[in-house]
């Protein structure tokens, strides 16, 4: 038993399957009044026995700018967050990448005028930023807080600025509640080549006029769950349930409940999500440190390990991992492979450099800031491969699917930006074997790029 900062007693348990690795794809870093919770504090909980590899920071509305437009002060949380992932990957022994993706807001009921905002998070993080989170939770009651307007995700003004993040290949983080779930599914219906993540698992509620009503939350939450499966660029964050919204009050006992506790409460709202999405669709989060009120770090893994003890081991290497990597489009490299200098270019390329290639508008520069994640999205450009043995060539599906994953980004047709996309890609703008253009060494024996 040890004490929290809160006065609470918490149960000391020691990590399950200490070796799983596990991306975390839902955290958040801020100082506000009497709430500080940095780095140096997310690694305190981190190091807690489980294996985190990396993380999704998610925005929560602070460390934004203090002077400029106010549709630009949020950026300033996309650079705190960007310097916080530098400043972790440069920190030695630390294994975990934090920051490894990050999720920003704008007010994307500017409409068009959104465009703007989403360049500058870009340009703020141009290897890390990955999408965008616009609160839209609203309850008729007021005992549950809302921070929108009804109806925000049917505003044509809304749906323009939303519009603007397929431009730009960002994903949309949905936060909302139960009863709201109708709503992002006719908005998943209307853009889906937009990727949508569904946080907190839809937020079912449990205050307010929903208290004492589970059975009934359940049943309505259920039904929005299963409509929403049916829209293929949906996924679903598994986790969020230590908020106060939530109605358990974990957070007011004096013994903070143990990871078995949580499992038995979790387990039936998650299993029907995975059931509804299958684990290439579902993802567990910590949720820190909001959840941190309520439960520890080590205790809600375990739980999620608990819940997950009768899946198959690629099942769980989804589900803690492999789908935040995939959604996110995270960038992780084995330590087998190193980059050479072309490489390191397409992943590090400037404004500067787009310029001198002849781009003058910054609209241009988010495909190119994609190229790093192409590369290690594109899983057949590099084969395992006994050691001294030449890497097999590539099939044609895997080098089809990269190349409508390129004209995506690039256009289909043989432009100018075309070739010069082709030419930082392969070198020649055909090939789809990296390393016989100098991009990176022949891998070998256990070498992967995901």
């Amino acid at each position: 038993m040890e004490a929290t900062s809160e006065g609470q007693a918490r149960l000391t348990e020691t990590a399950l399957e200490p070796d799983l690795p596990i991306c975390d794809p839902h955290h958040h870093l801020r100082e506000r009044p009497n709430d500080r919770y940095f780095l140096e504090e997310f690694i305190h909980d981190t190091g807690t026995g489980h294996t985190i590899v990396a993380t999704v920071c998610v925005e929560n509305r602070a460390q934004y700018r203090n002077v400029g437009p106010e549709p630009m002060k949020p950026v300033g949380e996309t650079e705190f967050f960007d310097s916080v992932g530098a400043r972790a990957a440069a920190t030695p022994k630390l294994s975990t990448a934090v920051a490894a993706g990050i999720v920003g807001h704008a007010d994307l009921s500017l409409g068009e005028a959104v465009s703007e905002v989403l360049e500058a998070h870009l340009q703020a993080s141009p290897s890390r930023f990955r999408g965008i989170r616009h609160s839209t939770t609203w309850d008729e009651s007021e005992a549950v807080r809302s921070d929108a307007r009804p109806g925000l995700l049917a505003d044509s003004a809304f749906r323009r600025g939303f519009a603007c993040l397929q431009h730009y290949g960002l994903s949309f983080d949905a936060w909302l509640y139960h009863p709201q779930l109708p709503e992002l599914v006719h908005l998943a219906r209307a853009f889906p080549a937009v990727t949508i993540v569904l946080d907190h698992i839809g937020g079912p509620l449990g205050v307010g006029p929903y208290r004492g009503k589970r059975d009934e939350v359940f049943q309505g939450w259920s039904e929005g769950i299963t409509d929403l499966s049916t829209c293929p660029n949906v996924t679903v964050k598994l986790g969020g349930f230590g908020s106060t919204r939530s109605g358990y009050d974990w957070h007011e006992r004096g013994v903070q409940p143990g990871s078995a506790e949580l499992a038995n409460t979790m387990a039936p709202y998650f299993d029907f999500c995975i059931e509804k999405f299958g684990v290439h669709r579902c993802m567990f989060e910590s949720n820190f440190p909001v959840d941190k009120a309520s439960y520890s770090y080590v205790a809600i893994w375990n739980a999620f390990k608990r819940i997950s003890q009768s899946f198959s081991a690629a099942e769980c290497k989804a589900l803690f991992h492999d789908t935040a990597v995939r959604v996110y489009r995270l960038a992780t490299v084995s330590p087998g492979i190193r980059l050479t200098g072309r490489c390191r270019f397409a992943r590090d390329i400037t404004k500067t450099h787009l310029t001198f290639l002849g781009f003058r508008t910054s609209r241009t520069l988010a495909p190119f800031r994609q190229l790093w994640s192409l590369v290690c999205l594109h899983r057949g450009s590099i084969k395992k491969t006994p050691k001294g043995r030449s890497p097999k060539p590539l099939r044609r599906k895997p080098r089809r699917r990269f190349e409508a994953r390129l004209a995506c980004c690039f256009g289909s047709k043989p432009s100018r930006r075309c070739a010069i996309a082709n030419t930082v890609l392969f070198g020649t703008g055909k090939s789809s074997r990296p390393w016989e253009h100098g991009w990176i060494r022949s891998p070998g024996v256990g070498s992967s790029m995901s």
